[in-house]
């Protein structure tokens, strides 16, 4: 978070959450892994170059969440 508040400003600051979603992927922690993907859907120009690969991500990712009742 440190780094994204640093970068506040830049053009480039939605690079950050790609990299954040990356890693939260990797440590199965999927749901803050999708809310940081949609946040650099968000942010990103539609010719980012991680885009497609955020998108993948998610689709993989919205389908293992579940909701216990």
């Amino acid at each position: 978070q440190a780094v994204y508040d640093l970068l506040e400003g830049q053009a480039d600051q939605y690079v950050v959450l790609y990299n954040f979603g990356r890693i939260y992927e990797a440590l199965h922690r999927y749901d803050r892994a999708v809310e940081l993907y949609r946040r650099y859907l968000v942010q990103s120009p539609p010719e980012g170059a991680d885009r497609a690969d955020a998108e993948a991500a998610l689709r993989v990712l919205e389908r293992l969440l579940g909701t216990l009742v």
